[in-house]
């Protein structure tokens, strides 16, 4: 690798990265950091565990200890959340922009230079990075996902929020509006963005910085996620019901979300991606759709009735 670049900005960024049981997704993306064209004076990385029962917080430490790289290894052991992870992330950053990424992700060469250039040169104080999820797998879940997974221009522009595996956001952000929901499973990435909407600050796409997800592979994994959206969909509505009634917005008035996806669409993305799917396969990619809604519904309920009944104890 070229000799780092000199920097471009004063901004010191820290990269929280959440992590439970997955010390070689985590390990992708130290090692995406650890080839950034800056010097690692530019940025921090702060690793925050929650709770790993399979030696990731271990390794991450002896990872931490044997880098030349700013890293900081924490543990969330109190509230089984990415969210809280992320919170106690916070805790430790010095930076004066946070940027988040999930532990399985790939950060391009250039990720800290481009995020420190936009938060200097423009008034964003929320950015959201592009995704892309990449698959060398012919499996109809790992297409499907690649597909489908993270329209992050969509969900800023209808949603006002990014997922949090490709958000940056200002320190001063943070501290005006409050941490991350850590009751949330699934959601917090939502009510945070929409947070930061109502307060009339500017959010922003990148569609130039593009981080790298790997597909879920199975569909049981498909279905594990899911169904941890349809229980924080239950956690929003249950815990902010002037904001969200989401019954009734996703699973009621939006009754095209227990149809097939758009076959064509999917086809036509499959061949920009340089996917070898036929018409017929994409058909059989788009009735996926139809078990995961069903799935994210009765998790919806589930969710609905625990958080009932706990309330009334």
């Amino acid at each position: 690798m070229s000799a780092p670049m000199p920097p471009e900005s004063d901004l010191f960024l820290s990269v929280i990265i959440p992590v439970y049981n997955d010390f070689e997704g985590l390990r992708d993306t130290l090692e995406s950091l650890n080839t950034q064209d800056v010097g690692d004076d530019a940025f921090e990385v702060i690793v925050a565990d929650n709770g790993s029962t399979d030696g990731t917080w271990r390794k991450a430490k002896q990872y931490a200890h044997k880098s030349q790289q700013q890293i900081t290894v924490v543990q969330e052991k109190q509230i089984q959340s990415s969210y809280a992870a992320r919170n106690r992330g916070i805790e430790e950053a010095r930076g004066d922009v946070f940027c988040f990424l999930d532990a399985d992700m790939v950060a391009p060469y250039d990720y800290i230079r481009q995020v420190s250039q936009r938060f200097t040169e423009t008034d964003v104080d929320y950015l959201a990075a592009d995704v892309f999820i990449t698959t060398d797998s012919s499996s109809l879940t790992s297409i499907y996902n690649s597909v489908t997974g993270f329209p992050v221009a969509r969900y800023l522009e209808r949603g006002h929020y990014a997922p949090t595996c490709c958000l940056s956001v200002r320190r001063d952000v943070v501290e005006s509006l409050g941490n991350f929901d850590s009751r949330l499973e699934s959601g917090g990435d939502m009510e945070f963005g929409q947070r930061v909407h109502a307060a009339g600050l500017v959010q922003a796409f990148a569609p130039d910085v593009t981080l790298h997800h790997p597909p879920r592979r199975t569909f049981a994994s498909l279905m594990n996620k899911q169904k941890r959206i349809g229980r924080g969909h239950a956690q929003l509505t249950f815990y902010y019901p002037a904001r969200y009634s989401l019954l009734a917005q996703l699973y009621v008035k939006t009754t095209r979300y227990f149809l097939p996806g758009n076959p064509a669409s999917i086809h036509t993305q499959c061949q920009q991606r340089e996917l070898d799917v036929d018409f017929p396969t994409a058909f059989a990619i788009s009735t996926l759709q139809i078990p995961l809604a069903w799935a994210g519904l009765l998790a919806y309920l589930n969710e609905t009735r625990r958080l009932l009944l706990q309330n009334e104890r």
